[in-house]
């Protein structure tokens, strides 16, 4: 089965797909790498290990990207929380007890890259794309082995969630953002226009999903 690398800034929105990824039986999630968008990179990281315990789970997290290519960070903290996840992780302490790869993000996606010539990789991208841009400019040539990139970025007929024409993760930082659509990799795009409310969860479908949540 294809390994997958989920790359994220958790992020109410993030924290849902990561539980829908991991509870997936067509996905095989090798590990989470973290990057700076909804919150900085510190934070969601800590958000990462967050919602892999209380899925009782424990995958590598990888941290990465603290700053886009080019411009300042700016964050998403006034609709996300101050913590991200709608300001509900005053309980738990991460800030001491967390374990993360030795690896950066990018040197945690070209190594799996390498080593997985037989089965394939795909990333799934969930925030600005910071974090892959790096590794494509590190190993252009080792990256063109993806099989495929997921992201969810841009607005195609509806309007941005920052400005009318700009959706927050390829606004926060473009610069990456055009290195990953330039280099080639085959690469699918779920803009904003899907996220806007057309598919709804109710709490006892989240549950049920949560419950079953496991890594193969």
């Amino acid at each position: 089965m294809m390994k997958t690398i989920i790359d994220t800034d958790p992020g109410i929105d993030d924290a849902l797909a990561i539980i829908y990824a991991l509870s997936h039986e067509d996905l095989s999630v090798h590990s989470i790498t973290t990057v700076a968008g909804n919150v900085d990179v510190d934070r969601s990281s800590q958000n990462s290990q967050i919602i892999l315990h209380q899925l009782g789970l424990t995958l590598p997290v990888s941290v990465g990207q603290s700053q886009p290519v080019c411009y300042e960070l700016q964050t998403a903290r006034h609709f996300h929380g101050q913590d991200g996840l709608g300001n509900t992780t005053s309980e738990f302490d991460f800030t001491a007890g967390a374990e993360y790869g030795l690896s950066s993000a990018a040197e945690s996606i070209l190594g799996l890259v390498h080593d997985s010539s037989d089965s394939g990789v795909r990333l799934i991208c969930l925030g600005p794309l910071t974090n892959v841009a790096q590794a494509i400019l590190a190993n252009p040539k080792l990256m063109k082995r993806i099989d495929q990139i997921v992201l969810m970025g841009g607005a195609f007929e509806c309007y941005g969630d920052v400005t009318p024409t700009a959706e927050f993760n390829i606004y926060v930082d473009p610069h990456a953002a055009e290195i990953v659509f330039s280099s080639g990799i085959p690469t699918t795009i779920l803009p904003l226009d899907v996220t806007q409310q057309q598919v709804e969860i109710s709490a006892n479908q989240l549950e049920k999903v949560t419950s079953k949540s496991s890594v193969p």
